[in-house]
């Protein structure tokens, strides 16, 4: 009971650095991406590991409430879009083979 009373965005990564760390790891990736193909498996494992780390509480009843109330809806909105963009920039780094 004493949970619900403690802030719960303080614990949480702030959208600043969520942003941070999927522009960077979308741009190691595309980097990596362009070095050798299979290179985006593992990028896009850790860059669902990242989203899926803070999607969880989101999602969860009692943890997930809380953080709506504190941070509005536009936050687990912005997890979901920087993940997907930052998955898109990995998988355009592919390199095309040359026919």
């Amino acid at each position: 009971m004493i949970s619900l009373v403690l802030e719960v965005m303080d614990k949480e990564p702030s959208l600043g650095n969520m942003w941070l760390a999927a522009a960077a790891l979308g741009i190691l990736g595309f980097a990596l991406a362009r070095w050798r193909t299979w290179t985006i498996v593992p990028c896009a494992f850790a860059i669902l590991l990242l989203a899926g780390s803070v999607w969880g509480e989101w999602s969860d009843a009692t943890v997930g409430a809380a953080m709506r109330a504190e941070a509005h809806a536009s936050y687990g909105w912005q997890v979901v879009v920087a993940a997907t963009l930052a998955l898109l920039v990995t998988v355009l780094g592919r390199r095309r083979s040359r026919a």
